[in-house]
């Protein structure tokens, strides 16, 4: 097991936390506003010892509900469009795609919903991925509303694309018997760990059942950049004919083609890689490689909605 990758995910987990403790804090305070629990506990053992009512007259909720019902019923439509003239038949192709995203695997829902979140909390996020249950083959896009208190990013990052961004951190907390069917190689791993970080979480300790057994373990789903070089070959009469150039498979003929080929160059640069490290209970790495879908950003390069 890679030691140094588990204390690197450990110590962003706890930078994490620590930044954004805060904005927990006051996001759920918003939540409990909307839902009428306006009352601090010291108010409430007041009332509660005299004997008096704990009235709340919820404005927050109404005004909640308009604007999001203004959302749903004026909903801007996802489009994809053309660049240049041959891009069209993509673009139509993708625009059927698109559509049958939103219409059938009830993607609008899901996005209006995390249009409310941001209203209460001020940060939602979507997570955009591939599930293999119904099609084993080409599989099925699906779109999902995750709570704001399961999300730690990188505390540094500026940028709304979440470009200087260096890592997000997705976290839960899972059944011992779900975590044996995602991970069977660690089967018995799983069954022997305490659920030690899972107890000492700060951030939903208000989520833990008292009697769960144990069975429940914090599974931190690391998102992170890193980089290798990578060398490409470019034709500098066809720049059109360009590809990477892995010279650790040993491609002899693409060697020798550039070797005899003056009209080919190669330029070797670092470019970012998406990696995903996934550690359960603060101590077990159950999968460390790049991240499923490829490329340089985070799942769909998907960000916080924020509504201001």
């Amino acid at each position: 097991m890679d030691t140094e990758l588990v204390k690197q995910v450990s110590e962003s987990y706890t930078e994490a936390k620590s930044a954004w403790l805060a904005y927990f804090t006051q996001c759920k305070e918003d939540w409990k506003f909307k839902m009428s629990d306006q009352w601090a506990d010291t108010d409430k053992a007041i009332c509660n010892e005299k004997g008096m009512p704990m009235l709340s007259i919820n404005h927050i909720f109404k005004n909640i509900n308009l604007i999001s019902g203004y959302q749903r019923q004026n909903r801007g439509e996802m489009k994809a469009y053309p660049i240049e003239g041959s891009d069209e038949l993509c673009a139509e192709v993708l625009n059927m795609v698109i559509k049958w995203i939103l219409i059938d695997r009830n993607v609008n829902f899901t996005v209006s919903d995390g249009f409310k979140d941001s209203l209460i909390g001020g940060i939602s996020w979507l997570h955009p991925y591939m599930t293999f249950d119904d099609d084993p083959v080409c599989g099925d896009i699906v779109v999902k509303k995750i709570s704001p208190f399961n999300i730690l990013p990188d505390p540094h990052f500026t940028e709304r694309d979440l470009s200087d961004c260096d890592y997000i951190i997705r976290h839960q907390r899972l059944s011992k018997s779900k975590l044996q069917r995602l991970y069977p190689k660690f089967k018995d791993q799983i069954k022997a760990l305490s659920g030690s970080q899972t107890k000492s979480d700060g951030i939903v300790e208000d989520t833990v059942v008292p009697s769960d057994q144990g069975n429940y373990l914090n599974v931190v789903e690391y998102w992170y950049k890193d980089y290798e070089e990578v060398t490409t070959i470019i034709n500098t009469t066809n720049p059109e004919d360009t590809h990477v150039w892995d010279s650790k498979k040993g491609e002899l003929k693409e060697f020798l083609k550039l070797e005899i080929n003056k009209d080919l160059k190669t330029i070797t640069q670092k470019i970012t890689k998406m990696k995903l490290a996934t550690v359960i209970d603060g101590t077990l790495l159950v999968y460390e490689d790049y991240a499923q879908y490829g490329g340089r950003d985070f799942p769909s390069n998907s960000f916080p909605t924020r509504h201001a």
